[in-house]
């Protein structure tokens, strides 16, 4: 089971503990919603979201004071939620209610929230203590001897990464790199199609189960929002185990949704193309979730869970 720290805001921005929660949880959940929040929110738009539920609820389980809910993982926000260390739910008067339904209506995937509803995340007190936590357990790993062989083989596995990713047609900034990450270039593709923004191409990415994030490149056509460029490390599948021949694998997985993924028609003016919308070649998605699925069988994320049992459990 996953367990989030959870944050509780009233409309006066009042950090609450739900034992001070006032009111009757099926009414302010069920009747007047609430907003689920998760993500760097003090980062620029794209690194979290918020949504509106009116389903969840608080209670007691196993002495523990716990709230739960329920996100469906084609939500935008379900990413953000399982990726963060904790979540916020902001319960708002009745005024807001036009904000409310716009960020249940609409998705942060194509819009800006915050900038559209004018409601402003805010963050509670600081994280200075646990900073200085982190940066002793950070220091104290890479002092050890074996760190170093560890980061050598990330930048190894990047370097390969690059070539393989150039030798497939794509386009790797500077030519290669001399660190854990690449940049490359999507609006240059070797497709009679043409180019993807990189947030397409993130999204198409992530929808084939690979997980990389959209980035500006210099002079960027599509601006700092949509961007032209993708964002790849190697630290990640290093820790797996993976080496050169994955890097290679991996490349090859991205050139063929990359050049199978093309933007798909605006939905104001058909005649333009969007931004963010795509279609994919569904022969090319099935063969990447394949070739996913067969590296992920040899270098699991997680070895110590027992996978059938939770999709026994949990998935319905």
């Amino acid at each position: 089971m996953l367990q989030k720290a959870v944050v509780a805001a009233d409309s006066n921005w009042v950090e609450k503990s739900i034992r001070d929660f006032r009111g009757s949880p099926v009414r302010r959940i069920g009747d007047e919603w609430m907003l689920i929040t998760a993500g760097d929110t003090a980062a620029e738009p794209g690194q979290w979201n918020t949504m509106t539920a009116s389903w969840g609820g608080f209670g007691v389980l196993w002495g523990k004071d716990v709230v739960f809910m329920f996100i469906r993982p084609s939500r935008h926000t379900r990413g953000f939620a399982d990726a963060a260390s904790l979540f916020t739910l902001s319960f708002f008067d009745e005024k807001y209610r036009k904000a409310l339904t716009f960020c249940g209506e609409k998705s942060g995937r194509d819009h800006d929230k915050a900038g559209e509803t004018g409601l402003t995340p805010i963050v509670f007190g600081n994280n200075i203590a646990g900073g200085r936590a982190v940066g002793a357990v950070a220091f104290k790993e890479a002092a050890k001897p074996e760190f170093c062989s560890y980061a050598q083989r990330i930048v190894e596995n990047c370097q390969a990464l690059a070539a393989a990713c150039i030798t497939n047609g794509l386009t790797v900034l500077t030519g290669g790199t001399d660190n854990h990450l690449i940049l490359v270039n999507v609006h240059k593709l070797e497709k009679s199609a043409g180019s993807l923004t990189g947030r397409q191409a993130e999204s198409a990415l992530h929808e084939c189960h690979i997980t990389v994030n959209r980035n500006s490149i210099p002079n960027d056509p599509n601006g700092p929002w949509y961007t032209s460029g993708l964002r790849i490390g190697t630290a990640a599948v290093t820790t797996l185990g993976m080496g050169k021949a994955e890097m290679e694998e991996i490349a090859g997985i991205i050139a063929l949704i990359l050049k199978n993924a093309n933007p798909a028609a605006d939905a104001k003016d058909p005649a333009k193309t969007s931004k963010a919308k795509y279609v994919i070649a569904e022969t090319a998605k099935t063969e990447a979730h394949e070739r996913v699925k067969k590296l992920l069988d040899r270098f699991p994320v997680y070895p110590e869970l027992d996978l059938e049992f939770l999709k026994k459990a949990f998935c319905y």
